[in-house]
C-alpha cells in the first residue's frame, strides 16, 4: 500500500513540477508589466484564450470578443479550444485567458499557473459587491483569500421537469407556494409518483423519475449542509470525529442521498446518464442552468423549479466557472480588460442573452426587462427563470474541505468521491465508507507531512 501512495505522489509531485514550470525547466520570463487599467483604446495586442473543447464555450467567448472589440478595435481575441489547459500551458505556447472551473481555482493558483487579480480589481475600483458572493467566492484561493478567477455567470443546482412527461403519467407538475413549498418531502413524494405511474404503463419501464447523480460532490454536499454540516474535516485535516453531531449529521444528510437510489428515484453511477432529461427518459432532473441549452436541442417541453429544501436551514448547491489571466501572459493589462468587460452589464449582456447562462451581476439577473429573462423551452415555451435566482441565500459552494493545502487537494478528493459512491450506491454502509476514507487521508498524512505544513 504504501508503495503505491510512494508512486503516486512522485507522480503527483511531477505533475506539480511541470504544471508549476520549477525544477524541470522553468517558466519563460515575463517582462514586468505595471498594472495599467485606463489603456489607451488604439493599444494594439493579440490574446488568446483557452477554453474547453464544447462549442458552446467557444461559441460564448467569441461573442464576447466582438462587444469587446467594440472598445478596443486593433485588440485580436483568439480562441483555442482544449482538453488539457494544464499540458497547454506547460507546452510554452500564447496564453493570456483560460477557463477554469471554480472547484480548481485553489490547484491552479498553487502552481502558479494563475495571476493574482486582487491588485487589478484594487486599481479600477472593482465593486465585488455588485456580484452574487457565492460565485465571487468560487473564484479564490480557498487558503490565501485571494482572487484568481471572474465568474462568468450564476449558476446553481436546480428542478427542470418535463411537462410532457408529467402529463403523459397523470402526475401534477411540482409547486412551490406558501400552501404547498417544494421542500425535499414534496420532490420524493413526486418522485415516488412518477415511478409508481412508470411502474404501471409498459410504455415507461425504461424511464427514471429524476436525472441525479447523487454521488456528484456539489449536489451531496447541498444536501449533507442543509443537515448542519460546516465542513469534514479538523484542523489537523483529518475527519470530523465519529459519534460528534457533526458525524451524525453528515450520516443523515448521506442517507437522505442514498435513498434516492435505494428507492429507484434515480440511477446508480455505474448506471446514471447525463442525458437521460435531455433524451425524454427522465421526468425531472436536478441539474444546473447552463444545461438548459442541451435541453432545447433536446426540445424538451421543461419548466424550472429551485432545488427542493431540506430541513429548517435549508442549503442550495451552487457552482460555476469563469476566466482567469495566465500567469505568463505577456499581456495581462489587456487580459484584465477583457475579464472586466465580461463583468460589465454589457459583457453579462452578451454573455447571457440567448444562452441559458444567468448574470452574475445581481442587477442585471433581478432586472425583470432584462434579455436573459426571455427564456424559452425546446419547445418554444416560456419557462421560469424565476427558480434560477429564488432563494439565492441558500447557496453553498464546494468548500467540504476548509482550507485543506493545495498539494494534498488532488488526493483527497479521490478519496472523498470514492466514498460518495460507495455510501450513495450502497456497496458500503456510511460508517464502513468513513473508516475507509479516514484511514485513507491518516495513511496519506504519514507518508507525506510536508505536504501540510
Amino acid at each position: 500500500m504504501k508503495g503505491f501512495w510512494k508512486c503516486f505522489a512522485a507522480l503527483a509531485l511531477c505533475a506539480c513540477c511541470l504544471i508549476g514550470g520549477v525544477a524541470c525547466g522553468g517558466t519563460p520570463e515575463i517582462p514586468e508589466q505595471p498594472i495599467d487599467v485606463d489603456l489607451d483604446p488604439n493599444i494594439e495586442a493579440d490574446i488568446v484564450v483557452l477554453v474547453d473543447v464544447d462549442n458552446f464555450g467557444k461559441t460564448l467567448v467569441e461573442s464576447l470578443a466582438e462587444g469587446f472589440r467594440t472598445h478596443y478595435s486593433n485588440v485580436t481575441v483568439r480562441v483555442v479550444q482544449t482538453s488539457d489547459a494544464i499540458s497547454y500551458i506547460r507546452s510554452g505556447d500564447q496564453v493570456d485567458l483560460l477557463h477554469v472551473i471554480g472547484e480548481n481555482v485553489s490547484f491552479y493558483a498553487s502552481q502558479n499557473l494563475l495571476e493574482n487579480l486582487d491588485p487589478y480589481m484594487e486599481a479600477q475600483n472593482f465593486d465585488a459587491s455588485l456580484y452574487y458572493p457565492s460565485m465571487i467566492d468560487l473564484g479564490k484561493d480557498i487558503v490565501s483569500g485571494n482572487q484568481y478567477m471572474m465568474p462568468r455567470d450564476y449558476s446553481r443546482i436546480v428542478c427542470y421537469y418535463n411537462r410532457d412527461l408529467f402529463d403523459a403519467l397523470k402526475v401534477d407538475y411540482p409547486v412551490d407556494t406558501e400552501e404547498n413549498p417544494w421542500t425535499w418531502e414534496a420532490f420524493v413524494q413526486k418522485c415516488k409518483d412518477l415511478k409508481t405511474a412508470m411502474a404501471a404503463d409498459s410504455r415507461y419501464t425504461n424511464y427514471v423519475p429524476v436525472q441525479a447523480s447523487m454521488s456528484y460532490d456539489i449536489l451531496n454536499w447541498g444536501i449533507v449542509r442543509s443537515y448542519g454540516v460546516e465542513g469534514l474535516l479538523k484542523e489537523d485535516f483529518t475527519l470530523i470525529d465519529t459519534g460528534t453531531p457533526e458525524y451524525r449529521s453528515w450520516q443523515a444528510g448521506m442517507e437522505t442521498a442514498s435513498l434516492m437510489i435505494e428507492n429507484g428515484y434515480s440511477l446508480n453511477s455505474n448506471r446514471y446518464s447525463a442525458t437521460d432529461f435531455q433524451t425524454g427518459t427522465a421526468a425531472m432532473a436536478l441539474t444546473v442552468a447552463p444545461n438548459a441549452a442541451a435541453f432545447d436541442q433536446g426540445q424538451i417541453n421543461y419548466d424550472i423549479i429551485s432545488f427542493p429544501a431540506i430541513g429548517e436551514d435549508p442549503k442550495a448547491p451552487s457552482g460555476t466557472s469563469g476566466y482567469a489571466i495566465a500567469q505568463n501572459s505577456a499581456n495581462k493589462n489587456v487580459a484584465w480588460a477583457f475579464l472586466n468587460y465580461m463583468m460589465s452589464e454589457e459583457g453579462q449582456n452578451i454573455m447571457t442573452d440567448g444562452t441559458g447562462l444567468v448574470p452574475v451581476l445581481t442587477s442585471l439577473a433581478e432586472d425583470e426587462d432584462a434579455a436573459w429573462r426571455t427564456m424559452t423551452n425546446g419547445a418554444g415555451n416560456p419557462v421560469n427563470a424565476d427558480a434560477l435566482l429564488s432563494y439565492s441565500e441558500r447557496d453553498v459552494i464546494s468548500d467540504w474541505f476548509g482550507d485543506l493545502p493545495s498539494l494534498a487537494q488532488n488526493a483527497y478528493k479521490g478519496f472523498y468521491n470514492t466514498f460518495l459512491k460507495n455510501v450513495c450506491d450502497g456497496n458500503r454502509s456510511f460508517a464502513q465508507a468513513y473508516t475507509i476514507l479516514s484511514d485513507n487521508i491518516e495513511e496519506y498524512q504519514s507518508m507525506y507531512p510536508e505536504y501540510f505544513n
